[in-house]
């Protein structure tokens, strides 16, 4: 009879832990998806008519991230205008550049815009290199 008993609670102690292992793994699932939301930075930006340049000029300075472009690329294109409220960035961005030919993507805290190209096509410079053991 002991032995049921002590099997009894034995069984019943596993359980309670793992519902206290679930309910912590729970909780941190929670709270990372929680932080991951707040890594997302958000703008708020109005200009109307405007140089992308300055445009540009006003998201790095408004949110502290870095916008990679060339100069080239966004000289031509004429200017835009931008009203948007607790916006995520990179949305943000991709508005300003609809119908301009150019795209944006975002790598660690970092904006990169660059020219849509068509399938098959490389643009920009290719580097090749070989190590060679001597």
């Amino acid at each position: 009879m002991k032995n049921r008993e002590y099997l009894f609670l034995r069984q019943s102690r596993k359980t309670g832990f793992r519902k206290k292992l679930f309910a912590c793994l729970l909780l941190g699932a929670i709270t990372l998806g929680d932080t991951m939301a707040q890594n997302v930075k958000r703008i708020t930006l109005q200009l109307e008519n405007t140089q992308l340049e300055k445009v540009l000029s006003a998201i790095e300075n408004e949110t502290g991230m870095k916008l990679i472009y060339n100069e080239e690329d966004i000289a031509n294109i004429p200017s835009v205008s931008i009203n948007v409220k607790n916006m995520d960035v990179l949305k943000a961005v991709k508005q300003c550049l609809k119908n301009t030919g150019l795209y944006a993507t975002l790598k660690d805290n970092t904006i990169v815009i660059s020219p849509v190209t068509q399938a098959g096509e490389i643009k920009g410079i290719v580097i090749e290199s070989a190590v060679v053991n001597l």
